[in-house]
């Protein structure tokens, strides 16, 4: 059951520690004093988890930053599609073609 610990805070090593001593508090206390040693940055109480608005809220600003930032290239691709509709795909492949034996 020792190896079982894994505190992610103070206060859930002392409810580890107190699980495994089966309710008896000195041999929880002395198992607490054994693990909490070394382990001085270890935080009071664990963290909060994040809700889902926070985490709605993260994605869409990164969806809106990703957009920001590669507008331009969007811009061109919808460009491009709305060209290759415009015309017949006979043209749009000459085209292409074209371009192709322009750029070798």
């Amino acid at each position: 059951m020792i190896r079982a610990i894994n505190p992610t805070s103070k206060a859930a090593l002392k409810n580890q520690c107190l699980l495994i001593a089966q309710g008896d508090v000195k041999k929880a206390r002395e198992l607490y004093d054994f693990y909490i040693d070394g382990l001085e940055e270890l935080p009071a109480l664990d963290p909060v988890p994040a809700t889902w608005i926070d985490n709605t809220k993260d994605t869409v600003n990164g969806i809106m930053a990703w957009l920001q930032n590669n507008s331009a290239t969007i811009v061109d691709g919808v460009n491009y599609i709305r060209s290759l509709l415009g015309r017949s795909a006979v043209q749009a492949a000459a085209d292409a073609a074209e371009e192709v034996a322009i750029e070798e």
